[in-house]
């Protein structure tokens, strides 16, 4: 049985291929996941209901599997203010810095990234909810 926070078999079978520099997606509930991510990225639906889970609980328990270096955001327009989510995303992972993507910019790299290993649809109901991010290496 096991003991470690993360316990899904195909997160866990993904992140094992995941070496430095590869990604990460992890989206909403809206994302067009299907058609917005690079066909080579292993796909899961965690979806269970509106707002379950949130993009925020799922990167919590990946935090604990794997190391992050940098995250990506899907932005919207600078004349919007920044959304609730992102303070989220500090909070998680207060070391690693957050770049903003426009959301078309986002969903062309998405599709475009042929190293994003493991693409995440969570049921969460947050705009711009929404992240890339880069693995990390393990320190010594």
């Amino acid at each position: 049985m096991l003991k470690s926070k993360l316990i899904h078999p195909e997160i866990m079978s993904a992140l094992a291929t995941c070496g430095h520099g590869d990604h990460i997606l992890l989206v909403d509930g809206n994302y067009p996941l299907a058609s917005a991510t690079n066909i080579n990225a292993k796909k899961v639906y965690l979806g269970l209901e509106a707002g379950v889970p949130s993009v925020s609980s799922v990167l919590e328990v990946l935090k604990t599997a794997i190391n992050f270096e940098s995250m990506a955001v899907m932005s919207p327009e600078t004349t919007e203010s920044e959304p609730t989510i992102f303070e989220d995303f500090r909070e998680i992972l207060p070391t690693v810095p957050l770049e903003k993507i426009d959301r078309f910019e986002f969903y062309e790299k998405a599709k475009s990234m042929e190293n994003i290993k493991l693409a995440i649809n969570t049921g969460e109901l947050r705009a711009y909810g929404c992240l890339i991010l880069t693995v990390g290496f393990r320190p010594a």
